[in-house]
C-alpha cells in the first residue's frame, strides 16, 4: 500500500485558486507552482518515484503510457474543473517526470 505524501486533485485545486500557470512534478522534489513567471516550491516532503507515477497514470489514456515507455514524450491536454492543462511527461533517472501547464480552456458551443 502506498501512502502518497500528494493528491493530484490537492495540488491541481492549489494551481486553481492561486492562479498559477504551472505545476511542476519531479521525484526526489517537493511540487513547483509557477505563478508570474516566479517558481515556488509547495512546502513538504518530496515526491517519490511512485508518486510521479501515480499520477500520470491517473491522467494519461493507455497511448500516452505506451508512448512514455517506449521513450517519447507524450504530451496530452487534461482538464480539471473549469482549468484546461497541457500535460508534458519525461521518463528520466530520476522517474517520471510531469510539467503541467494552463491552457486557454475554449468554450464548446
Amino acid at each position: 500500500m502506498h501512502d502518497a505524501g500528494y493528491d493530484l486533485a490537492d495540488l491541481m485545486a492549489l494551481v486553481y485558486e492561486e492562479g498559477a500557470e504551472r505545476l511542476i512534478l519531479c521525484p526526489g522534489d517537493p511540487p513547483v507552482i509557477v505563478l508570474h513567471n516566479e517558481r515556488h516550491t509547495i512546502e513538504g516532503p518530496p515526491l517519490t518515484l511512485l508518486d510521479t507515477e501515480l499520477m500520470f497514470r491517473r491522467m494519461a489514456d493507455t497511448r500516452q503510457l505506451r508512448q512514455l515507455r517506449i521513450e517519447l514524450i507524450p504530451e496530452f491536454y487534461y482538464r480539471f474543473r473549469s482549468l484546461l492543462f497541457r500535460v508534458t511527461a519525461r521518463l528520466w533517472s530520476t522517474g517520471v517526470v510531469l510539467d503541467l501547464a494552463r491552457e486557454e480552456a475554449q468554450q464548446d458551443d
